[in-house]
């Protein structure tokens, strides 16, 4: 679903794109400009500032180094961490690296956000915040989001939920 992987059987669709028949130059470009990833360990770059870390794909992508760091000001505003734009990974909380992991996701503007357990790193109270401050940045930017996770209170800002256990769909909700 991330563009990681070619499919080995079947077809997976992406943003409109058969991702079977995609090049892995053509699904590089399609991870950076249409997907936004939001890991479970943040995956942050401990020598880069929160700034620096949010920034990041929009300088992969060729955005110039002011408009990126306004882009990413924005973003670690709007998640209540503009007083740690300066700070570096290790000293920032769970919940703060959460929150910048999930401005890095949503920098892009992707039109897919894939999160794998974003609070399985948080107290429940963080959680909380973290979920619904990533699903209302999502909702401004008009993304998707697909959560995996083991955490049944996600259910409360979902639109849909699978179940699926060992590989298979077990229920669905609308």
């Amino acid at each position: 679903m991330g563009l990681l992987l070619t499919p080995d059987g079947g077809t997976v669709q992406i943003c409109g794109h058969d991702a079977g028949r995609l090049s892995e130059r053509r699904r590089a470009e399609l991870r950076l400009a249409r997907l936004g990833y939001l890991f479970q360990d943040y995956n942050l770059l401990q020598s880069l500032t929160s700034v620096e870390n949010v920034a990041l794909p929009l300088r992969y992508a060729g955005v110039r180094k002011p408009a990126a760091i306004a882009r990413a000001r924005q973003l670690l505003h709007e998640l209540d961490l503009g007083h740690r734009a300066h700070h570096r990974p290790a000293a920032l909380s769970g919940g703060e690296k959460q929150r910048v992991a999930a401005a890095r996701a949503l920098a892009m503007g992707p039109d897919v956000i894939l999160a794998d357990e974003p609070t399985a790193n948080l107290d429940s109270a963080t959680g909380k915040k973290v979920s619904a401050q990533l699903a209302s940045a999502a909702k401004a930017q008009d993304s998707a989001v697909v959560i995996v996770t083991h955490d049944a209170r996600l259910e409360d800002i979902a639109d849909r939920v699978l179940h699926l256990e060992d590989g298979r769909l077990l229920a669905a909700t609308a």
